[in-house]
């Protein structure tokens, strides 16, 4: 029987895998939907301040949801927050988003402070990716997202 990630690997090599593939390349958030937190009991808003919360909610997005991969973090607002952006990490049926923007024109682009992998959500969402390391060797994993267009709004 063919996995997931042998069907994905099979397509790239333009063979034919039996039925069409579905992946989330990106936007890992429009996978998540409120059927899949309350079968796996996992939800947004806490999801998004634990590892295991998020690893056990990808898993449930790609068991319950047809998906060829799990993905992690479900926004966009991760590196934004670790460059010291305030984030609202919104409700079961929003998604986080920036409140306080940290430069106010993209020509301040050098103001910005490095991004700290050490603390916050960026270190949870790696600590999610240990957790999820199983599944993506089996599937196809895709776990960084730039959130950087959202730094923002001029």
């Amino acid at each position: 029987m063919l996995t997931p990630k042998d069907r994905l690997f099979l397509v790239f090599k333009g063979k034919s895998v039996g039925r069409p593939l579905c992946i989330c390349p990106g936007g890992m958030m429009n996978m998540i939907i409120e059927e899949v937190m309350d079968l796996t009991g996992c939800k947004w808003p806490e999801a998004h301040m634990n590892p295991e919360i998020i690893a056990n909610l990808a898993v449930g997005v790609y068991e319950n949801g047809g998906f060829e991969n799990v993905g992690v973090p479900f926004c966009m607002t991760v590196e934004a927050e670790a460059m010291r952006a305030n984030v609202f990490l919104g409700t079961k049926i929003t998604e986080p988003r920036v409140t306080d923007y940290i430069i106010d024109s993209v020509d301040k682009w050098r103001n910005l402070k490095n991004i700290n992998i050490n603390g916050g959500r960026a270190k949870v969402v790696l600590d999610a990716i240990k957790i999820l390391e199983e599944y993506i060797r089996k599937i196809s994993g895709n776990c960084v997202k730039s959130g950087v267009s959202i730094l923002s709004t001029a």
